[in-house]
């Protein structure tokens, strides 16, 4: 079934208006500001003359609106959709909400409508409430996006932004390139086909997200240098995060973030720094209290079966390294979701695996961050929550530092030029111990 998220405005108003040659609408617009929704209830007279008259006027008229118009479109071309509505805080948005729900619903469309999709605040009679609408905005999209481990998936979401405010569509755009969802709008005129915007096949700077991130969920550490390079990036502004900023937190919150391209170069180096260590006899690291024989990169423990990212091996122990950025340590939903990786598909598997003879002698998990100021967001419950996986294992949990190439940190951006001086110049000197800084 595909979620069709469809922004309301009041275009059905006005086709009625000019069909009808009367004003209908009386005291619910005054003058340029409609009324908010929370007057809906002062209104219930008025509200349900207008409803009578215009409830007749769609069900006997596919397109009475374009929101209608699109959805019986997206309906033909999929057959099994799923319709929510979102009204802005307007009365008239809100009735306009209602009518489109009985009405799909006599064309057996799924519709989702309720108080959660008035948003509040999303109006046009000030700048402050506009913005705060889309903070509320982006709130229920992301509801409606997320289910319990991820977000769903490309085919299954669509924007339909033919109704509404047109200063919402940024953000609808922003979302929808980072998750690959279709947007689509239409025209009122029964001959207008469904226009389609695709996202554009390129990725998301995950790099860039691993380097902001922590500061936009923890705001207080944001001062000094950080307030400016987040204000250049829109990001913060005024002392709190904007809409974009909103949009780039609940990204890495609700979604667990794939290895991206400079996290396989940073796996890389901690596997040339294990290679070092063993030729190196005089190598010392309080992080390596252990010998090994044997460096492996990618180790399949078995045929369908997850990968180790470094594993170590002497005679039959074996210690297994885990390479993650900060945030896994951090942020609530990524650390539950490595703590279930490690237990259900590393642990849970050693029975499976082709090493189950051999015996797990220490686990070691390693995390990489951009400024050290961010280990103080490492509490002791959460380093216990790891020890409490391991119960007999040996575990320890250490990490190193990364620094930007000269050139990104006055761009605040993750390019080229950090990704050459990973590959050419980053050498991991020694690991500390998280619990000794």
């Amino acid at each position: 079934m595909k979620k069709i998220v469809t922004t309301v405005g009041t275009s059905l108003f006005t086709n009625y208006l000019r069909e009808e040659k009367e004003d209908l609408r009386k005291e619910i617009v005054l003058g340029n500001n409609p009324i908010e929704y929370k007057e809906y209830d002062d209104y219930a007279d008025e509200i349900e003359e207008i409803k009578e008259e215009l409830l007749p006027f769609t069900k006997n008229n596919s397109n009475a609106c374009a929101e209608l118009t699109s959805i019986t479109k997206l309906q033909e071309k999929y057959e099994d959709i799923e319709v929510y509505l979102i009204a802005t805080d307007t009365i008239e948005s809100v009735v306009v909400c209602k009518i489109l729900k009985e009405v799909l619903k006599e064309k057996n469309i799924v519709v989702i409508f309720d108080n959660s999709c008035i948003i509040e605040g999303l109006r046009v009679d000030s700048k402050a409430n506009f913005e705060n609408g889309i903070d509320n905005l982006i709130d229920k999209l992301f509801s409606i996006i997320e289910k319990k481990d991820s977000v769903y998936d490309k085919d299954s979401v669509i924007f339909n932004i033919t109704g509404g405010y047109k200063g919402i569509i940024p953000y609808f755009s922003a979302i929808a390139q980072v998750f690959n969802y279709e947007i689509v709008y239409t025209f009122e005129d029964k001959e207008s086909e469904l226009i389609s915007i695709k996202p554009l096949p390129i990725e998301i700077d995950r790099g860039l997200l691993e380097l902001y991130y922590p500061y936009l969920d923890n705001v207080e550490l944001i001062k000094d240098k950080r307030v400016d390079e987040l204000e250049k990036l829109g990001l913060y502004s005024n002392d709190k995060i904007t809409p974009l900023g909103k949009i780039v937190l609940k990204t890495v919150k609700k979604t667990p973030l794939a290895k991206d391209v400079f996290g396989h170069f940073i796996e890389y180096k901690v596997y040339e720094y294990f290679i070092e260590k063993y030729f190196n006899k005089n190598f010392t690291d309080d992080c390596l209290d252990f010998e090994y024989q044997k460096v492996g990169h990618g180790v399949p423990l078995g045929k369908s079966l997850t990968d180790i990212d470094i594993m170590l091996e002497y005679n039959q122990d074996i210690v297994w390294v885990e390479v993650k950025p900060i945030s896994y340590l951090i942020d609530e939903f990524n650390r539950k979701k490595l703590i279930e990786q490690i237990k259900e598909k590393q642990l849970g598997k050693w029975s499976d695996s082709k090493f189950k003879d051999k015996s797990l002698k220490k686990y070691l998990l390693m995390v990489y961050l951009y400024d050290k100021e961010l280990l103080s967001l490492v509490t002791n419950e959460i380093t216990n929550e790891f020890k409490e996986v391991f119960g007999e294992i040996d575990f320890d949990l250490c990490y190193f530092e990364i620094n930007l190439s000269k050139s990104d940190k006055k761009k605040q951006t993750i390019t080229s030029s950090s990704y050459q001086t990973v590959m050419k110049d980053l050498e991991i000197k020694t690991l500390k111990r998280i619990n000794n800084v």
